[in-house]
């Protein structure tokens, strides 16, 4: 826009020399046009320009190395004006901030949100001599999911499938465990033939039997390249769990304290990974004390894998 200005001032300035060199009325009519061509115009675009409804992209979500293009999505009753814009990008994992042009190409190189918002945004009558700013903030998020990376040394998962007894909450079951009776128990479950041998109220009570707590937990903090492999591990081992019907949890140490997520379902999953990349970074590298039946503590390391 800035060279439409030193065009249009170009041509004032001809149409004031032609008008001292000639002194003749189409020269003064020339001039006259030219003053008021821009006020002129201005005056037209004026509802374009106050009544264009702007708003970003819908928020994305793509895999590390994909592209996606930026854009704006406008909506006015007139021909649209002009506009001018550039594009700035932050991660919620910090970093740089980038500022891209217009009808750029986004292509993040590491997982985490990104936070797009419009920077310098203009609207400029139909000569491009005036503008108005875009009056409202508009931005929107890309989240960059990572890609699976395989993990092989997977701590075995039999002893996790051991059954932990406890007591069912309803009263009938296949399974029983015997012990004395307790004030409040009912009477419908006592063992009268045993009680009897015992010379005490020996009670059965039904019990279930549950699988051990699995847990997968990971420091939300390295390099962006550790980030990526601790989420690309964090994708694969919790699938792999889900793949053979395991409910499992996810403990993350980031900088709001740990987050605990139950992920029963490939949504949960999704979800959780979504959660994890708009976490602040954690300062601290220790992890506090997991107590579960099945434990893998994930790291970033290139030879954890």
């Amino acid at each position: 826009m800035f060279g439409r200005r030193i065009l249009y001032l170009i041509c004032l300035i001809g149409c004031v020399g032609f008008y001292i060199a000639y002194r003749e009325w189409m020269a003064g009519l020339f001039l006259v046009a030219m003053l008021l061509l821009p006020w002129f115009c201005l005056l037209v675009s004026l509802p374009a320009m106050l009544m264009l409804q702007l708003e970003a992209f819908p928020d994305l979500s793509i895999r590390k190395g994909e592209q996606t293009p930026l854009y704006l999505k406008m909506r006015s009753p007139f021909p649209a004006p002009s506009l001018a814009w550039k594009f700035r990008i932050s991660s919620a994992y910090g970093g740089k901030v980038k500022t891209m042009k217009r009808e750029n190409m986004f292509q993040a190189a590491h997982c985490g949100c990104y936070t797009v918002s419009i920077r310098r945004g203009r609207k400029y009558d139909y000569l491009g001599l005036f503008c108005l700013p875009f009056g409202k903030k508009i931005e929107q998020k890309i989240y960059v999911f990572p890609r699976k990376e395989q993990v092989q040394n997977v701590p075995d998962l039999q002893h996790s499938f051991k059954p932990i007894w406890k007591p069912k909450p309803e009263a009938f079951s296949e399974n029983y465990d015997l012990r004395l009776y307790r004030s409040g128990d009912s009477l419908r479950q006592i063992h009268w033939k045993l009680s009897s041998k015992t010379g005490k109220y020996i009670l059965r009570e039904p019990i279930v039997a549950q699988r051990g707590l699995m847990v997968l937990s990971m420091v939300l903090n390295g390099t962006p390249d550790e980030l990526d492999r601790k989420l690309g591990r964090t994708l694969y081992l919790s699938d792999m769990l889900l793949s053979k019907e395991l409910t499992h949890e996810l403990h993350c140490l980031s900088a709001e304290g740990v987050r605990i997520f139950k992920i029963s379902s490939k949504e949960e999953l999704h979800r959780a990974i979504q959660q994890l990349l708009c976490m602040q970074l954690s300062d601290k590298n220790d992890m506090p004390t997991v107590h579960a039946a099945w434990h893998y503590h994930i790291g970033g390391e290139i030879l954890e894998a």
